[in-house]
């Protein structure tokens, strides 16, 4: 329902900021990704830092979201801590169910 994004760049910092609103999810499937506005650093991936994250009205409550940035591409995707037996897991639309994502990223370009 709602897709609204912005960014900032000062050298090789990226700053993005993203509301998303899913009213209805049809037929998605897999992992929440987000294209991210310019390619990542070449260095191997890394966990990005994802401040400000706002989850409501989500399937199945999560804790401790972040962002893995994929190194050399302009992909990131959204994990949670899934505990301390299975560690991090991606969030996928079925967790995600109809609700809003309201995050900030950090991350680096070469």
């Amino acid at each position: 329902a709602v897709r609204v994004g912005r960014y900032n760049r000062v050298g090789k910092a990226v700053t993005v900021q993203l509301h998303l609103d899913v009213a209805a999810l049809g037929n998605a499937s897999g992992a929440v990704t987000f294209t991210l506005p310019l390619v990542a650093s070449s260095a191997s991936s890394y966990f990005g830092t994802a401040g400000a994250i706002h989850a409501q009205n989500w399937a199945t409550a999560v804790e401790g979201l972040n962002v893995l940035v994929d190194s050399g591409t302009n992909r990131a995707s959204l994990y949670y801590n899934a505990g301390k037996t299975t560690g991090a897991a991606a969030v996928t639309h079925a967790i995600m169910g109809t609700g809003n994502i309201v995050l900030t990223i950090h991350y680096f370009t070469d």
